[in-house]
């Protein structure tokens, strides 16, 4: 269902009466194994401008779940890409089995931060992982854009109380948004 159907501000809540299929249905094929879960996560030095140069590499996590959709054993590797780094992880999964592969501290060397809109780019990079069986033969793959930016949240004290201030890359900002629910939101 939409995510507006449990209620929202001035939206009455239609979760019981509008779930089902809204949207495109597609059925998608893998191979004897697939990956799922993507999660990279990045540890990125700080700058204070967006003209700063940063020295320091910053350092890319990414981890996967590998699935064995069949009824025997496989062998292959996974394969990491991302800034001119490769990695490999040789793995062995049992018939159905599903187990967590990570990479851990990928360095990228003088990291272009990413910016908020207004403060500087928004340079992205690409991590690649590749399932392949123990001929090269690819089974499975799953491609990312990813930022390397810092982002917190500033609470400190001021004169109304505390402030509610985003720091991306250690510069403050005020950032607001809105939420839009559609008006003809029965479909």
């Amino acid at each position: 269902t939409m995510h507006y159907t449990p209620g929202w501000d001035w939206i009455v809540a239609v979760k019981d009466r509008n779930t089902g299929i809204w949207d495109e249905v597609s059925i998608t094929t893998t191979g004897a194994v697939k990956l799922s879960d993507p999660y990279v996560v990045t540890k990125v030095p700080g700058a204070r401008k967006p003209s700063d140069k940063v020295q320091k590499d910053a350092l890319v996590k990414t981890s996967v779940s590998l699935e064995n959709n069949s009824p025997a054993a496989v062998s292959g590797n996974v394969i990491c890409q991302t800034a001119g780094t490769t990695l490999s992880v040789p793995v062995t999964l049992a018939a159905w089995e599903k187990k967590e592969v990570s990479f851990k501290d990928i360095k990228v060397k003088n990291p272009k931060l990413w910016w908020p809109n207004g403060f500087g780019d928004h340079p992205l990079y690409t991590v690649s992982v590749h399932a392949l069986d123990m001929n090269g033969n690819q089974w499975d793959s799953k491609t990312y854009r990813i930022g390397l930016r810092t982002l917190s949240v500033s609470q400190e004290r001021d004169e109304f109380g505390r402030e509610f201030c985003f720091i991306c890359n250690g510069i403050k900002f005020f950032a607001m948004g809105a939420d839009y629910i559609p008006e003809d939101n029965l479909i």
